[in-house]
């Protein structure tokens, strides 16, 4: 099992959970946006399974998400 399919099943465990949810920012007057693994009502939710790259990323991925959305970063 893929680190997608885990998030997908994360979420589903989680009530009210958002699945690869999009938040957007602007960058010298361009939207952009990110997909976020796993969203509930509190907390953004990184899943880091698919090695040492992947994990990384989700720990600098997870705060950013949290910096644009106001809520608690997690990492699984």
């Amino acid at each position: 099992m893929g680190e997608v399919e885990l998030a997908a099943l994360l979420c589903a465990f989680l009530a009210g959970s958002e699945h690869e949810a999009r938040q957007y920012f602007d960058v010298s007057g361009m939207k952009r946006y990110v997909r976020v693994d796993c969203e509930t009502d509190t907390h953004v939710i990184e899943v880091g399974l698919d090695g040492k790259s992947s994990s990384r990323d989700s720990v600098h991925q997870a705060p950013f998400f949290a910096h644009l959305t106001g809520k608690i970063p997690a990492v699984v």
